[in-house]
């Protein structure tokens, strides 16, 4: 029993940390970037409840170092309406985001967090995007591809082939 135990077990967090890719997933670039696309969601969560930090934020980051299509769509969209009247709604979004999408928004803005400090949530944020962009920054990805190519060749004349 207790075999079986630990084997289901293990086979439920495979599950959880293995997610298969879904072709229903609104947001299928999250994959292989999911701490970045944290720190995005969570940008936006708090920009949603904290708008009078858009301004301070927009000196930090640009949308551009925003790794995901729809969390970089969603981001400009927030700051635009706030731009224009100051408040933020869900269904001022309708007809711009599909039905899922606007569920995604719904489960953002209803994200809470766990600090009295947004400041430092988002500067933390802006820190894990800035660490991010520059691994896939494609100047890097040139060197990283040497380095793995170097090794790759080193592994190949180390073999018993």
């Amino acid at each position: 029993k207790r075999k079986n135990a630990a084997v289901k077990k293990k086979t439920e967090i495979k599950k959880i940390i293995n997610r298969p890719f879904d072709k229903e997933d609104i947001n299928p670039e999250r994959r292989g970037n999911e701490k970045a696309v944290s720190a995005e969601e969570l940008i936006i969560s708090v920009i949603m409840k904290h708008p009078d930090l858009i301004n301070w934020l927009s000196d930090k980051i640009s949308v551009d170092i925003f790794i995901t299509n729809l969390n970089r769509r969603l981001f400009t969209d927030v700051c635009m309406l706030f731009e224009q009247s100051g408040t933020f709604s869900i269904s001022r979004l309708q007809g711009k985001y599909n039905d899922k999408e606007l569920g995604y928004v719904s489960k953002l803005l209803n994200t809470g967090f766990a600090s009295n400090n947004p400041k430092e949530i988002l500067l933390d944020c802006v820190k894990v995007l800035k660490e991010e962009w520059v691994m896939l920054d494609t100047d890097n990805n040139d060197d990283w591809a040497a380095q793995m190519k170097k090794i790759a060749e080193n592994k190949k004349g180390n073999s018993y082939e």
